[in-house]
């Protein structure tokens, strides 16, 4: 066969899928600790000798499994994690995923994205050390919470000296507002801040700063933002 018909031949084959990797191109760590979230576009079981010799967390089960991700709107590179099986392992790092996710098998998490982080080297998905607590709906307490705070901040601006700020109704919103609602709001939404999403804070220092008249009109709106900014795990 010529060179010709060897190029001919191998316009004839399909085309074949990109090789997953495991491993950044080579930049003297400097990309360490980086984070993406990418798609996940399936999910397999393979062999545990399958499994690259030098990937950072041990899999002690017959078999693996594999998810390939790539990044929204490509096809490659073709990312791959491993994990062992859902219950039949020590590792349960999948299993903290799937709760994060709120799915029960790992074929649902295709088509859904999961944040990677270079770590020792090797491409691996940010996992919870916990499986999900809070409830994100406690934010609506959260800004509950502040309300009486903000009035009373106005009300020194704009209007010095309004009366219905002194009255008895007032007062008692505000103490339950500040000392109760907000405080255990924040908590409650910063559990889950921290189960769910990439956020490194400590939701019991954010909820006593937010109990701290004058402090918690500066610390809640940055808690807030850092929410917002915060990456979901799943």
């Amino acid at each position: 066969m010529t060179a010709d018909e060897d190029v001919d031949a191998d316009e004839d084959d399909p085309e074949q899928p990109p090789e997953p990797i495991t491993t950044p191109p080579d930049t003297d760590g400097e990309d360490e600790g980086k984070q993406f979230t990418a798609i996940v576009r399936s999910v397999e079981s393979v062999s545990a000798s399958d499994v690259p010799v030098a990937y950072p967390v041990a899999i002690e089960t017959a078999e693996a499994i594999a998810i390939e991700l790539t990044v929204e709107g490509t096809d490659e590179p073709v990312f791959v994690c491993y994990f062992e099986p859902i219950d039949r392992g020590p590792d349960d790092r999948l299993a903290r995923i799937l709760s994060v996710a709120g799915v029960e098998e790992p074929t649902d998490l295709t088509d859904r994205g999961l944040l990677l982080e270079i770590t020792d080297g090797h491409y691996l998905p940010v996992v919870p050390e916990r499986s999900p607590r809070g409830n994100p709906n406690a934010v609506y307490g959260v800004f509950a919470g502040l309300i009486p705070s903000v009035v009373i901040g106005l009300v020194g601006i704009f209007a010095p000296g309004a009366a219905f700020i002194g009255t008895t109704p007032f007062v008692v919103g505000w103490l339950v507002a500040t000392f109760l609602l907000l405080p255990v709001s924040l908590y409650v939404d910063a559990l889950n801040l921290a189960t769910t999403t990439n956020w490194d804070g400590t939701p019991r220092k954010w909820a006593v700063m937010a109990a701290v008249p004058g402090v918690n009109i500066l610390a809640v709106p940055l808690y807030l933002i850092a929410r917002e900014n915060a990456d979901p795990l799943a």
